[in-house]
């Protein structure tokens, strides 16, 4: 599954740190929270694929080529499934 993320470089502008994540299937053991912006990253499990990969913050902004900066948490889950 390719997960594309977007990263604050200077607080605010995540303009220039996009980047793609391939990850195997299965339970990632990321906590999701839903903002004006899109889904973002609130925290990372200890167990989590993802750790070292992205960061408390980072803004979910694809999903296998699907844009999912207008969705909320719930519904980026449910498109996880």
């Amino acid at each position: 599954t390719n997960y594309s993320f977007s990263s604050p470089v200077n607080g605010k502008d995540r303009s220039d740190k996009l980047f793609d994540i391939f990850a195997p299937p299965g339970p990632l053991g990321i906590i999701i929270d839903t903002t004006p912006e899109g889904p973002m990253i609130h925290s990372l499990k200890p167990t989590s694929q993802l750790l070292g990969l992205v960061n408390p913050g980072d803004l979910i902004v694809g999903l296998d080529g699907v844009d999912t900066r207008n969705m909320t948490a719930a519904t980026f889950t449910r498109l996880m499934a």
